[in-house]
This record gives structure tokens, C-alpha cells and sequence, in this order.
């Protein structure tokens, strides 16, 4: 690297020293000003140096104009050398700044390769280290981003579960209340069971005594219908009687009393009908068959067992027996069979057609006892 160095010299009127101190004026050579401008170019193996005097140098060959030797006084300056002088300043300027500019780039010059491939490799680093970074918060933007959709979905999730969960102790609610209501009817079922289960442990003790009385039947005994009769019969005074339910003509009646081994009832006593009257089923009156006709001979009213019905008391409901043929005499053979009146404060007798479909009713069945 080479260096340049800019020296300006002023030589004024030259005063040596005499040998006994006092100072003397020089020859007249030595009275000129003189101006020299020097140059040092420096490099790293050699120094050049250039000398330029000026031209109020007496000696120069290229010194323009004359100098007057006759002028002695040092305040003497032509226009030419003023101008020269000028110049040589505007000169110096310029080299100065020249200089200094080299100076600058010299120094900026004297950075090695080796901090400059540094300083390059950390200014890459940083660069790196910056585009790095400038992903990193990249990155961690996406991720917070993703983050808060995964907060507001779980906050949309959160308010549906509750949601939920509402609905869930709704029907837990429900259900508790259901289940204090089927509580409720369990009770009120395992009452009805215990309930039950006596009463089924007194008809058990019930059979057990029918058990130990079946065979005899003891008019005395508590269950006198069912030790003495078929079930569904009614002991009276040693005989069992049936009440249907079903409705037959007067004929049929007495073939289905004939098949559970009796026959249409006979009214024989005051205490027969009193008994018939106690024992018939429901309330109000009801028609049933009996066992009374007139079938053999008309007017001739006869039980089934041949007795007379005036030997027995007679209780016919005016202007009954009739012998009724029908509205246009449909039926010539007329009423020749008998039904009853019968409730618990009343009874009466009726005469009907034996075999006609219209005309049916219930009957009471008459049978001797089983046992």
C-alpha cells in the first residue's frame, strides 16, 4: 500500500549568525523568499520524494520576471507571485484532501481478507440467524393460531357437553322420579302379594278341612255347599241347587239340569222359596225355568214329579197362565211351560213356550246331594 505525504516549505530572508552572536543580513541570494512544494510518495519497499521550488527561487531556471536587486525591502510582492502563491495553496488544498482520502482508504484498506471473510461469514450468520428467527415466530404464530381454533372448538365443545350433561341430569331427575313412583307400586304390589299370599294360605287351610270332611256331608259344617255339593251349588235341606247363568229354552233348561244329575227345581215349601229367594244371584228380578208344565193335559199344571201345583203354593202373575198362541197364532200349541219371578222381595209365576228361541231364560237346577 503506498502512502502520500504533501509538505509545503516557507524560506524567508535568510539571517545567520555572525561568530560574535550578532546576526547580520545575508548576500543578497540568501535575502529572497523561497517556496518549495514536496511530495513524499511512500511505499512498502521505497520513499520517493519530489521537490518543486518555487518561483521566487533566484536560482531556478524557469523563475519568471527579474528581481531588482536594487529593491531590498521584504514587503516587495509582485502580482505574479501572488498568484503563483495562489495556486500553490489551492494546490495544497487539493493534496491535502487527496491525502486525506488516501489516508481513509488506507485504513479502510487495512482490513485483512481474514476479517473481512469473518465479518462476511457473522453478517450471513446474523442474516441466518434473523431468517431463522423470522421463522421460528412464523411458526410460533401458526401454532397460536392453531391453538386458539383448538380453544374456541373446545369451548364450542365444552358448551354442548354441558349442554348435555344438563340433559343428562334432567332425565337422572326423570328417572329418580320414576323410579320413587315404581317404588311406590312395588309396595303397594308386595302388599297386595302379602295379601294375597294370606288369603291363599286360608283357602289352602280351607281345602285342607274339605279334605279331612270329604266323603260325609255334614249339614252342620261351616262349608256345608262345598262339603255337600258339586262347586257352584247351594245346599238346602239336604238337596243342591244351581243358578245359571246361561239362558235355554224350557226344554233345553231341564236337559242340562238331567246332565249334571238333577233336574228343574220343584217348589214344594215356604222354605224352599224363601231359600230360592235368598240365594239368587245379583240384584233385582230375574226370569228363571222351574220344573212346572201343563204340557200333559192343558190347565192341568203339574211339578216334574207329578204333584199338583194346587197342593203347593201358587203364585201366578195376573192374567197369567194365558196359553198365549202368539200374535197371529204361530204358535197353536200355546204356553204350557212355567217360569219365575224371582228377587230377593218378590216372586212370581209365569207360563211360557216350551221349545220357542225368543222365549228363553235361566234356570234352577235341583239335585240330591253328591256326598
Amino acid at each position: 500500500m503506498a502512502a502520500i505525504y504533501s509538505n509545503v516549505k516557507f524560506k524567508n530572508k535568510g539571517v545567520r549568525e555572525t561568530g560574535d552572536g550578532e546576526s547580520g543580513e545575508g548576500d543578497s541570494n540568501t535575502n529572497d523568499e523561497i517556496i518549495y512544494s514536496e511530495v513524499r510518495i511512500v511505499q512498502s519497499d521505497k520513499t520517493v520524494v519530489v521537490t518543486t521550488p518555487n518561483a521566487a527561487d533566484p536560482s531556478h531556471p524557469n523563475r519568471p520576471g527579474s528581481h531588482d536587486p536594487a529593491d531590498s525591502s521584504p514587503e516587495a510582492v509582485t502580482p505574479a507571485l501572488a498568484k503563483q502563491r495562489l495556486l500553490l495553496c489551492c494546490l495544497c488544498a487539493v493534496l491535502f484532501a487527496a491525502g486525506l482520502i488516501v489516508t481513509v482508504l488506507y485504513v479502510l484498506g487495512k482490513i485483512s481478507p481474514e476479517e473481512k471473510f469473518v465479518s462476511e461469514k457473522q453478517h450471513k450468520e446474523m442474516l441466518r440467524n434473523y431468517t431463522d428467527i423470522q421463522k421460528y415466530f412464523a411458526e410460533k404464530v401458526k401454532i397460536i393460531e392453531q391453538l386458539q381454533t383448538e380453544n374456541t372448538n373446545l369451548n364450542t365443545t365444552l358448551a354442548e357437553k354441558g349442554k348435555i350433561i344438563d340433559q343428562l341430569q334432567t332425565e337422572n331427575t326423570n328417572l329418580n322420579t320414576t323410579l320413587k313412583e315404581k317404588g311406590k307400586i312395588i309396595d303397594q304390589l308386595q302388599t297386595e302379594n302379602s295379601n294375597l299370599n294370606t288369603t291363599l294360605k286360608e283357602r289352602d287351610d280351607k281345602i285342607k278341612q274339605l279334605e279331612k270332611e270329604k266323603g260325609t256331608c255334614d249339614p252342620k259344617s261351616q262349608n256345608v255347599d262345598e262339603v255337600c255339593c258339586a262347586v257352584g251349588w247351594k245346599y238346602f235341606s239336604g238337596k243342591c241347587y244351581f243358578f245359571s247363568d246361561d239362558k235355554k229354552t224350557w226344554t233345553a233348561s231341564r236337559d242340562a239340569c238331567l246332565a249334571a244329575g238333577g233336574d228343574l227345581v220343584i217348589i214344594s215349601s215356604i222354605e224352599k222359596l224363601d231359600f230360592l229367594k235368598r240365594s239368587k244371584p245379583g240384584p233385582g228380578p230375574d226370569h228363571y225355568w222351574i220344573g212346572l208344565s201343563d204340557a200333559v193335559k192343558e190347565k192341568d199344571w203339574r211339578w216334574l214329579d207329578g204333584t199338583k201345583l194346587n197342593n203347593t203354593p201358587s203364585y201366578w202373575q195376573v192374567p197369567e197362565p194365558d196359553n198365549w198362541k202368539g200374535k197371529n197364532n204361530e204358535y197353536p200349541e200355546g204356553e204350557d211351560c212355567s217360569d219365575m219371578e224371582i228377587s230377593s222381595r218378590r216372586f212370581s209365576l209365569w207360563d211360557g213356550f216350551c221349545d220357542v228361541q225368543s222365549a228363553i231364560h235361566k234356570r234352577v237346577c235341583e239335585a240330591k246331594v253328591s256326598k
